[in-house]
């Protein structure tokens, strides 16, 4: 949770935080196995800054046409759409507006898509840098087909939305590389 990391890392200094390794067995009785493990608070800074990539999961339950800014007319097959996108500063405030279908001006590619779209889920990915063009990558390394230039105007990608034929979400090397992005390359990377 982005918010209490943000908080924990924010009040650190005023509290005094312990972890613990515990065992419970089949009656309810715990024993306490290491009392001290250490405790790294430095993504709750990186959670306070609002910053970092995303993924946003959008099911389509219909095909449609539909003229997407300067791209012109794209066809879109029923299935789900995972796009990569980055906020380097409000991060939190830019997922939210990816997620309303209604009351926004059509101004990124992604504008154009979520009216129609049955479910959408964001999976925000904060980290000191941009990533979407990494997350993209790691799209199509996953079978993800892509919808040519879409989101990717400012840069060199094919693309940053990809077409899957099944959930995602169901897809266990997709929750995978959504770990490792989260917990291994995010965190790595120097401000």
């Amino acid at each position: 949770d982005p918010l209490f990391a943000a908080t924990l890392a924010r009040l650190a200094p005023r509290l005094e935080i312990h972890a613990a390794l515990v065992s419970c067995d089949t009656e309810g009785m715990v024993r306490l196995v290491n009392p001290g493990i250490p405790v790294d608070l430095s993504p709750g800074r990186l959670a306070a800054e609002n910053r970092g990539s995303y993924l946003v999961v959008l099911e389509l339950p219909q095909a449609f046409t539909i003229t997407v800014g300067s791209l012109g007319a794209i066809d879109f097959k029923a299935g789900w759409y995972v796009y990569a996108g980055s906020a380097q500063k409000n991060l939190s405030q830019r997922i939210a507006r990816h997620l309303r279908k209604i009351r926004k001006k059509t101004h990124w590619h992604l504008d154009w898509l979520t009216p129609r779209a049955g479910k959408i889920i964001a999976l925000p990915i904060t980290s000191w840098t941009n990533l979407e063009c990494a997350l993209a990558a790691s799209l199509c390394e996953l079978g993800g087909k892509a919808v040519d230039r879409f989101g990717s105007s400012d840069c060199s990608c094919k693309s940053h939305l990809y077409y899957f034929p099944h959930p995602p979400l169901a897809d266990q090397a997709f929750m995978d590389m959504v770990r490792m992005f989260r917990a291994r390359i995010a965190p790595e990377t120097p401000v």
